[in-house]
């Protein structure tokens, strides 16, 4: 899938080589209906995970198991486009647990605990393991994930957004060239977040700063569980979780160092 070209208005022709600039290579994670069937290895949304031992799963420091949130299947993702997809392993179970008692947003080094992204790369053995008793569930409906090439624009709240600063009318221009690209909903990998409550490169660099040397550009979004009705009706909130990665440890699959943070509305 190469770079698209995107027809601008005329309101937006004198930015065009700015927004062309913005343009980043993302995989969009469509949710399918309730109840659809899906592989318990495939990506899906809630369910059960699938682990090599119900001792995998992630607890809190109380002791209580996380809530699973997703999978996605590494080796189904699409091809394209190539920019993104070379920034991940060609294959495994990239897995989101979470903490939906504490909801934990993040901007905290003790956050850590509350959350824990898996990347299992080989799944011999594996199997579908049901929820521990204890464990946090949201009322929610498993749904499978199916991957599509994407390409994305950051809005004015992000640290890449580059353009200067628009009118109204182009500002509402903007608006929907960049909500018209990709596929519907907030599921994605990569790319630019959608963020709630502004960037959180920020928080991500201040609240992990015992651990490891970084600055807010050190960060990218590595996978977004956004904008889905279920989970927002379950927490009473529109609820937003950015799993947050630092560049270098992307490029060494060290899936265990990122870091999530929840924004609501």
């Amino acid at each position: 899938m190469d770079r698209p070209v995107l027809p601008l208005p005329h309101s937006l022709e004198r930015h065009g080589p700015g927004i062309l600039g913005m343009l980043e290579p993302s995989i969009d994670l469509e949710a399918g209906a309730p109840g659809e069937d899906a592989a318990p290895e495939a990506s899906r949304l809630f369910g059960s995970p699938w682990l090599h031992h119900v001792g995998d799963w992630p607890r809190t420091p109380e002791g209580r198991p996380m809530a699973f949130i997703a999978q996605c299947a590494l080796g189904d993702l699409p091809e394209e486009p190539r920019e993104a997809r070379i920034l991940l392993p060609e294959s495994g179970l990239l897995q989101l647990f979470y903490d939906l008692d504490a909801l934990p947003p993040g901007r905290d080094a003790e956050d850590r605990y509350r959350f824990r992204v898996l990347w299992t790369p080989d799944l011999e053995g594996a199997r579908r393991i049901e929820p521990p008793p204890g464990a946090a569930e949201a009322a929610v409906s498993e749904r499978a994930l199916r991957g599509l090439p994407s390409w994305r624009l950051p809005s004015e709240a992000d640290r890449r957004y580059a353009l200067d600063e628009l009118g109204e009318e182009e500002y509402l221009a903007y608006e929907a060239l960049s909500s018209g690209l990709g596929a519907a909903g907030g599921h994605r990998l990569l790319g630019p977040a959608d963020w709630l409550e502004g960037d959180a490169r920020e928080d991500c660099a201040g609240a992990t700063a015992h651990l490891w040397r970084s600055g807010p550009d050190d960060w990218r979004l590595l996978w977004q569980v956004a904008g889905d009705p279920d989970l927002d009706e379950a927490l009473g909130d529109e609820v937003r979780l950015y799993v947050m990665i630092r560049d270098e440890d992307l490029r060494a699959a060290r899936f265990l160092r990122a870091w999530v943070v929840m924004q609501g509305l």
